[in-house]
């Protein structure tokens, strides 16, 4: 090794140190903020969208009102759309307790000259459920799931400024609840909404208003038979504010305040902060590994990636790692993403 890679390699890890530490600073002065921060969201419908999707904002904390970049847009703020740089296929799995599981599989891209869209699918549901009678006797297995499609467009009326949506259809599935032993279904409609400005190349700020008076509509009288009507069971309504920052080229911090709109009056229980850091190292044949480390508000959050790129087409693996209360060793999401379509680096 050289003395200037002797001296890149150890400006490398000074600025790795700085962004570390910065992140761990951060964390202990915001950990006895989110003490307050908003957890009683548990029971409530729609709780599968509220714990986060792409691998690579959930090791940052599940900060990404302003992000940019990432595999999951759409569901952190549909205005980042028309930033995309490239065309980007993406899946994800969450693996946790109790045999639950989160699937997300989209495609996203930027509609030139100043849009973006985005069309997906959501799958969070539960294995081996077991069913048994009065006695206690196991007789059978299902499953319960919620699903979702979602639809995104976004625009940007001026360069620096963007607003879009999401669009989605929700339908939840209890298999073998009916009288008749078929399967039960809720349904929902919701909008989310969301705005992006970028006042400098390396400074970002978004808002999003998640779940907008969106509710599941079910039918009880399919499961008792009697003449009770239509019940509905709304989604709380949040909001997302956040900002990123690029210090210099390799190091991007993140921060979102999560705001439960329903509860918003209540300090103790309307918000929570979201934030973290990741730290980008190019490495030799078109490679990079990004170290991602950040709070979501309740617990520390870590993760890696690793991309590489061969001719404009870039194949990225994320993994992150995720604290839990009632998971005794946490869970685990991965994500695969690809890109193409974008100019050569």
């Amino acid at each position: 090794m050289g003395e200037s890679d002797g001296v890149e390699l150890m400006n490398r890890l000074t600025i790795t140190s700085i962004g570390l530490s910065t992140t761990l600073l951060l964390l202990l002065a915001v950990v006895p903020l989110s003490l307050y921060g908003a957890s009683n969201l548990g029971g409530k419908a729609g709780s599968f969208l509220r714990v986060g999707v792409g691998a690579e904002q959930i090791a940052m904390g599940d900060a990404g009102a302003a992000s940019v970049h990432g595999s999951a847009l759409w569901y952190y703020n549909p205005a980042q759309l028309p930033f995309q740089e490239y065309k980007r296929v993406n899946l994800s799995l969450r693996q946790m307790a109790f045999d639950r599981s989160i699937i997300e599989t989209g495609y996203s891209m930027a509609l030139p000259p100043n849009a973006g869209l985005s069309i997906g699918f959501l799958r969070a549901g539960t294995g081996n459920v077991e069913l048994r009678d009065a006695n206690g006797v196991k007789y059978d297995d299902i499953t319960q799931s919620d699903n979702l499609v979602f639809g995104s467009f976004a625009l940007a009326p001026i360069q620096k400024l963007a607003v879009g949506i999401n669009l989605k259809w929700m339908f939840q599935m209890y298999p073998k609840l009916t009288a008749d032993d078929k399967t039960f279904y809720g349904y929902a409609m919701g909008i989310d909404g969301g705005v992006m400005y970028l006042p400098l190349t390396n400074l970002r700020f978004g808002v999003t208003v998640q779940d907008f008076d969106t509710k599941y509509s079910y039918q009880p009288s399919e499961v008792w038979r009697d003449e009770s009507g239509q019940t509905e069971d709304p989604f709380p309504t949040m909001v997302r504010i956040g900002g990123s920052y690029d210090p210099i080229k390799d190091l991007t911090v993140v921060g979102d305040a999560v705001i439960n709109y329903d509860q918003v009056k209540s300090l103790a229980d309307g918000w929570s902060p979201h934030f973290g850091a990741e730290y980008r190292y190019s490495a030799k044949y078109h490679s990079e590994f990004a170290l991602r480390a950040g709070w979501n508000g309740a617990h520390p959050t870590f993760g890696l990636g690793l991309s590489y790129d061969y001719r404009g087409y870039v194949m990225r693996m994320n993994y992150a790692y995720i604290i839990s209360d009632i998971e005794p060793s946490g869970s685990h999401q991965v994500g695969w993403c690809f890109e193409f379509g974008g100019d050569e680096r």
